[in-house]
């Protein structure tokens, strides 16, 4: 910014009004390219802006104090520096200085979760914007107005709001306005279903932040293209994306970032398979999130370790991460529901309708104390409702999905799969041998041996993958997204060769094999009953023959 240090006395009163003119002079800019050396500049400046008696400096660097500490995460204090430059820019009595200060209310406000708040400051915030005929404040307020909607849930209106504030900004040639908007444009279409489209923005809004040197922009353009590569399931995309997300969040020094970075880059290697890294990056995903607040990360963090916990068979990790995923499910609805009224209360303040403020606030009141009692109930039920649902479609000997559950996950992936031209397989398993290993070494051992095919074929699956255990010594696997079709005999040959190897249990060595047969979509059959049925006639066939071997079933077809 131009500035070493703000000295002190006489000295220190000049360096503080170059300070102040320099930050107006240089906008947000300043802020971006070094937040943490502005926030040292601002901290030393700011108590001999005190001393000084044009208060429109200390309004001045309190609202810069309070977007850096915004900029670095440090919510409440960006909240109190803000509130502060409120009051002295009201005491002042000029709109520029109060519609500047109010807007850092607003942002801070957002970023504390008290929406009701956030809209009204940036309601005042477009009324003196347009009252001082000023575009730049108005573009300002209509991009933090439209980022209260899309936390309040109304994300069509959130993106008519930030789509105004680009073109506004590009009146303007402000690149900073619509930088932002961009980023805040790409989530409301994120949302609203229009992944082209806010992919679009996002890249145009990383540009825009690397061309400016906006970092932390950068690292929210990061993490949300990384999301939606996710969802798309471009796990190698995701996986770049976040790396780079946690890169430049480092950079920055935001928690909440570098948690989201950390969750995508865990999702990311889950879906490539690599469970022990991703892992690692969930944790810390969690650990952030955790200590930076950011609940919906948090959440997140816990279903995927759960997920993952699941897929390799450490059942009770998996129902703990579960169960507390779950309760702050219902904490964070609870606290969405009381933010959501209070909105509403204060839009209808702003109307002047002061009796539906009185009665929103009492049902807000009631509502408030049904959810704590709806939360106390559900905390004592929670443990055994989750339980059971577990116990319902699982298998209790292996833990491998039921015959329920694997018949849902094959209807969901066949409904996937009609859009798409990478078919799916069905694998219908029979043990060979595996009566003879009952009659020899008895049911212990051989539901030991039934424990340990569970473990080897989840093993030779990806976790995307279903495995279930329909009965006795019957297992069926699921696997998705093969491309080409031969990738089918592939997986086929490695569930062979896995069940194949000798097993060593209560010091003998037992050897089994298998029949395998294989329906594959669309090829066999379109629905979940005609593929398990051809995936088991052709099992029957292979059994037939003898040994350990493969039957596809479009072969049986064939000959028949």
């Amino acid at each position: 910014m131009g500035i070493s240090e703000a000295g002190s006395g006489a000295d220190g009163r000049e360096t503080s009004l170059r300070l102040a003119a320099a930050l107006d002079a240089q906008g947000w800019a300043a802020v971006h390219a070094a937040p943490r050396q502005a926030l040292a500049l601002l901290e030393e400046a700011l108590p001999l802006a005190r001393t000084s008696s044009d208060q429109k400096i200390l309004t001045t660097i309190l609202r810069h104090l309070s977007y850096t500490h915004y900029t670095l995460g440090n919510f409440d204090p960006a909240h109190a520096s803000a509130t502060e430059a409120v009051a002295v820019a009201r005491n002042l009595g000029e709109p520029f200085y109060i519609g500047a200060s109010v807007n850092m209310l607003g942002i801070a406000l957002r970023y504390r979760g008290e929406l009701a708040g956030a809209l009204e400051a940036q309601r005042e915030h477009l009324r003196i914007a347009e009252e001082l005929d000023h575009p730049e404040m108005r573009a300002h307020a209509l991009n933090n107005i439209g980022s209260v909607h899309y936390d309040l849930g109304e994300s069509q209106r959130a993106s008519d709001y930030h789509q105004a504030a680009i073109e506004l900004a590009r009146e303007l040639g402000d690149d900073i306005i619509s930088l932002k908007a961009r980023n805040n444009l790409g989530a409301d279409l994120q949302r609203l279903g229009d992944g082209q489209a806010a992919t679009a923005a996002l890249m145009e809004a990383l540009a825009l932040a690397r061309q400016l040197n906006v970092r932390s922009e950068e690292a929210l353009a990061l993490n949300s293209l990384a999301k939606i590569a996710l969802e798309g399931e471009a796990f190698l995309a995701a996986q770049t994306l976040a790396a780079d997300a946690l890169e430049v969040s480092g950079q920055v020094g935001d928690l909440g970032m570098r948690a989201e970075a950390h969750l995508h880059s865990g999702l990311a290697l889950l879906g490539l398979g690599d469970q022990g890294e991703a892992e690692q990056h969930l944790s810390t995903a969690l650990k952030l999130s955790e200590s930076a607040c950011v609940h919906q990360t948090q959440v997140g963090a816990l279903h995927a370790l759960a997920r993952s916990h699941e897929q390799r068979g450490s059942y009770p990790a998996a129902f703990q991460y579960l169960r507390q995923a779950h309760i702050l499910d219902l904490q964070i609805h609870a606290a969405t529901a009381t933010r959501r009224t209070q909105a509403l209360s204060a839009l209808i303040e702003a109307e002047h309708y002061r009796r539906e403020v009185t009665r929103e606030r009492a049902r807000s009141a009631e509502l408030a104390a049904a959810i704590a009692k709806l939360q106390e109930a559900q905390a004592k039920q929670e443990e055994l409702t989750l339980k059971l649902a577990y116990q319902a479609t699982h298998d209790p000997l292996t833990g491998l999905v039921g015959r329920t559950l694997f018949r849902d996950r094959l209807e969901k992936a066949l409904a996937s799969s009609a859009n798409l031209t990478a078919p799916l397989a069905v694998f219908f398993i029979d043990l060979n041998g595996f009566k003879l290993v009952n009659d020899t070494y008895g049911h212990a051992t051989g539901d030991q041996l039934l424990q340990e095919v569970a473990r080897r074929l989840t093993g030779a699956v990806f976790g995307r993958d279903s495995v279930a255990r329909l009965g006795g010594d019957e297992f069926v696997v699921l696997a998705t997204h093969l491309h080409p079709a031969v990738q089918a005999h592939a997986v086929a040959q490695k569930l062979l060769d896995v069940l194949v190897q000798p097993c060593q249990l209560g010091g003998a060595e037992i050897k089994i094999g298998a029949a395998i047969g294989v329906s594959v979509f669309p090829h066999d059959g379109t629905d979940a009953t005609t593929l398990l049925r051809h995936a088991d006639e052709a099992m029957y066939l292979a059994k037939r023959r003898g040994d350990s071997t493969v039957q596809f079933y479009r072969a049986v077809a064939s000959v028949n």
